[in-house]
């Protein structure tokens, strides 16, 4: 990363994560239950607050605190399978370059039926009903069919809205973090509307005696109000800003020029389509594969024409399984991102779309007894370093040497670690 220090990083970075769930299921002649609790505490170590404001050089507390609760009950009644649940949600974070911690809480309820119509059809309607403490309330419904016409296949395929409010940081009137390696400060825009989206599907199942699968589909996801990376804007107190339209007035920031900001899209698409196989090698071996190509287009606004930011074309996902006990599996997985739009702006001119890359984990699963597993991962095998931060010539920056930092990877990935869990049921 270089000496970067000064710019808002030390020169190590250390990332803690402390995650604890408790899940329930029982299952009464009534129907099953499921039921969880997680609770997740993060903690960025090794940041410091940019120079421009109050207490610049000194660390910067970065910590978020989730906690999701669910619950969810399906029964039968007749040719109807029934599903019906709830989820509660309360997200905090602190960042210490912000006057306040940002919370918020979300509830939700939904309601899906399966509705057996024939021997070789069901339909399935449902509806989620979202509340959001900043953003009031959402209805989102759902249609989706599968027909077996004939041994081996399906067809399914069906249309079903989405919604995703913005984090509650991103609505703050004023600078609530940093990147760039933190000459770009980060506004927020009470303006904000969530995301609704449209899915649009059809998909082909195969399957074979011998334990071949194989499948392929179609999508289209339409959006509106999509939340993207917008341009970035100017900053009102720059030298040379002054009375500039579209300027942005947070406070006296002299010597940065622009802000970035998150912004509504109006209308923005993504379609494409998907494949994928799962192919036993041997008794104890199985391979599963399966790969996404995706087409983006922002439909309106000053980028209209461009693809979305953070969507790349190509993805594919790879997983070899080993069951070389009965109570006992070993896997490797390896996953692949091609490049993605970085998104207009002086770094974009300089350095061009973020970089493809490619990950692999290594796992293994051990059954001690019928109601206890145990499970060790470890993540980014090969300990590939994503922190590949990259100067590029500004004039506009607030460094000195007019020169600002981007990172070359869509995603700052942590390092090689290892994940050990366990599963108990009663």
């Amino acid at each position: 990363m270089g000496t970067l220090g000064p710019m808002g990083y030390e020169p190590k970075q250390k990332y803690n994560r402390r995650q604890s769930t408790l899940a329930y299921q029982g299952r009464f002649e009534f129907g099953v239950v499921d039921a969880s609790i997680m609770r997740n505490l993060t903690e960025t170590l090794g940041r410091i607050i940019p120079p421009g404001i109050a207490g610049a050089g000194e660390a910067r507390t970065l910590e978020s605190d989730n906690t999701i609760a669910d619950l969810k009950w399906v029964t039968s009644i007749g040719d109807h399978q029934l599903s019906i649940g709830g989820q509660w949600w309360r997200a905090e974070m602190v960042d210490a370059v912000a006057p306040a911690p940002f919370t918020q809480t979300m509830t939700a309820v939904f309601l899906e039926d399966n509705w057996r119509l024939h021997d070789d059809f069901s339909l399935t309607l449902g509806g989620r009903y979202d509340h959001h403490d900043a953003f009031g309330s959402q209805f989102s419904p759902r249609v989706y069919g599968v027909w077996n016409p004939v041994e081996h296949w399906t067809i399914k395929g069906g249309v079903s809205q989405g919604y995703k409010t913005p984090n509650v940081e991103m609505l703050t009137d004023g600078i609530y973090g940093f990147g760039a390696q933190g000459t770009l400060p980060f506004v927020g825009n009470p303006d904000l509307k969530p995301e609704i989206s449209t899915t649009t599907e059809l998909n082909v199942f195969y399957v074979a005696d011998s334990g071949f699968t194989a499948s392929a589909g179609v999508f289209i996801n339409r959006f509106t109000d999509k939340l993207a990376r917008g341009t970035p804007r100017p900053n009102c107190s720059f030298a040379g800003n002054e009375g500039l339209a579209g300027c942005i007035d947070v406070g006296y920031w002299p010597n940065i020029a622009e802000f970035g900001q998150t912004v509504n899209v109006d209308k923005a698409e993504t379609r494409g389509g998907e494949v994928s196989f799962r192919m036993p090698l041997a008794e104890q071996w199985a391979w599963l594969v399966n790969y996404t190509y995706t087409e983006s287009e922002q439909k309106s606004g000053a980028s209209q024409g461009l693809p979305l930011t953070n969507t790349p074309k190509h993805m594919l996902n790879s997983n070899l399984r080993w069951q070389f006990a009965e109570q006992a599996s070993l896997w490797l997985s390896t996953e692949y991102r091609s490049k993605r739009y970085r998104g207009a702006g002086v770094a974009f001119n300089a350095l061009g779309d973020f970089k493809a890359y490619s990950l692999s984990h290594l796992g293994a699963s051990y059954q001690i007894t019928e109601a206890v597993t145990l499970n060790a991962v470890i993540y980014n095998l090969l300990d590939k370093d994503f922190l590949q931060y990259t100067p590029y010539a500004n004039p506009t920056s607030a460094n000195p040497d007019n020169v600002s930092y981007s990172n070359l990877y869509p995603i700052n990935q942590e390092g090689r670690r290892l994940w050990l869990s366990a599963n108990i049921q009663f």
